[in-house]
């Protein structure tokens, strides 16, 4: 009853609106007896941003109800609205998702006032408004295939984000003694290509972890995140003949994915949380000296990637406000800022000690402004000394992931 009884109030809300011009109203075609899924809000304000940019000129509302999330543009009765409105519909991926009405003088104007074809149905070839007045189909068939389609449109998304990040980060040079287009830096057993090739590897486990955020409820999604991250960290070993190009960035930006497949999965946007709570435990893990991160731990009490997820990230997040774009200038200050502020295993073995390790970290927090020559002159010294800094640069990927997730959906996490 709370469902129809919303339907009616919105449909006399949007007819009054409209009598003075022209409404765009949209919807999530959403089945079922919630209407206020993850997937009908990430469906409404998506299409909602999405019609606010192809009709500036309107004013946007967005509403909640019980019969799901709406928007509304007002804008002035134009030429050829519906039909912008149906190359909607029928050409995004998410097309079929969302209805996108169109009322003018008080009164909607449908396909077929325009001689238009009826919208067809989710799951079979017939009309839609067909197998819905039948029932034709289970409520749960439709809901899965709803879920199935908004993860594909987010999965490429999310998988193209992955790929700027870690090449955009590769590709920065000079860098400090990391690999580059035109240096092997202070890695003799790495370079650009083979970056590339453990890039490529690793996308499609990585992607796993995202699937796991987004289908699992938060335990589960835990436990297949950590069996994802081994596979991503088999195949990279495998492209890379043993080497070890990317495990600590499997293990952050892995973080990411998950925290944002939860995200997208409850649509609730506090992204950093999220990280930390999945990251709760992750101090309770240095139980012995088997690997230099827990020697670090035990006797410096550096806690390096494990303490940064475990923190929500806290690195990424001062660091996200420096990316102004993605320039060599943004990109160096910025990872010049994660090398002085981060606690890095990596470059405090490579250090020899902790004197050595916070004299280094010293340098970076002077490094001021871009300026190419110091750049340069600064990464010769780090390569002289055979100085790396693998962890900072896992940071600044995952900070780069996160700016270009935010520019894509048009989200702001919370911070």
């Amino acid at each position: 009853m709370k469902i129809l009884n919303a339907r009616e109030e919105r449909a006399a809300f949007i007819g009054a609106l409209s009598r003075k011009g022209a409404v765009i109203a949209g919807t999530a075609n959403i089945p079922g007896p919630d209407k206020n899924t993850g997937a009908a809000r990430f469906i409404v304000d998506y299409f909602g941003k999405l019609c606010a940019e192809r009709f500036p000129k309107g004013r946007v509302t967005n509403r909640e109800s019980a019969d799901g999330p709406f928007f509304i543009i007002e804008i002035a009765p134009g030429a050829r609205l519906k039909e912008e409105l149906v190359k909607i519909e029928n050409g995004h991926p998410l097309g079929r998702l969302v209805d996108l009405d169109l009322y003018i003088a008080g009164k909607p104007v449908s396909r077929r006032d325009l001689g238009l074809r009826p919208r067809a149905c989710l799951l079979c070839p017939r009309e839609a408004a067909l197998c819905a007045r039948s029932r034709a189909h289970d409520y749960r068939d439709i809901s899965e295939k709803i879920s199935e389609t908004v993860f594909s449109f987010l999965k490429t998304a999310v998988a193209e984000n992955i790929d700027f990040a870690i090449t955009t980060e590769a590709s920065l040079d000079p860098k400090f003694g990391l690999v580059t287009p035109s240096s092997s830096g202070s890695h003799p057993d790495m370079d650009y290509q083979l970056m590339m090739k453990a890039k490529e590897a690793i996308i499609e486990p990585l992607l796993e972890i995202f699937a796991s955020g987004y289908y699992r409820e938060a335990g589960e999604a835990l436990t297949a995140a950590r069996a994802a991250g081994l596979r991503a960290e088999e195949t990279m070993y495998e492209a890379t003949g043993g080497v070890n190009a990317y495990k600590g960035l499997i293990f952050i930006l892995g973080f990411v994915l998950l925290a944002l497949g939860s995200c997208f999965r409850e649509f609730s946007f506090d992204l950093f949380e999220k990280i930390k709570y999945f990251g709760a435990d992750l101090l309770s893990e240095f139980t012995d000296t088997a690997t230099f991160g827990k020697l670090a731990y035990r006797r410096y009490g550096i806690t390096g990637a494990r303490g940064e997820a475990r923190s929500g990230l806290p690195n990424v997040v001062k660091v996200l406000p420096l990316l102004r774009d993605y320039s060599p200038a943004s990109l160096t200050e910025a990872l010049a800022f994660l090398i002085a502020n981060c606690d890095d295993t990596v470059l405090l073995k490579r250090a020899g000690g902790l004197r050595e390790y916070l004299r280094y970290r010293r340098m970076f927090a002077n490094f001021g402004s871009y300026d190419p020559e110091k750049a340069r002159a600064l990464t010769d010294y780090c390569v002289s000394r055979n100085l790396s800094f693998g962890g900072a640069a896992d940071l600044l990927v995952a900070a780069l992931f996160i700016k270009k997730t935010e520019e894509k959906f048009k989200y702001c996490y919370e911070r």
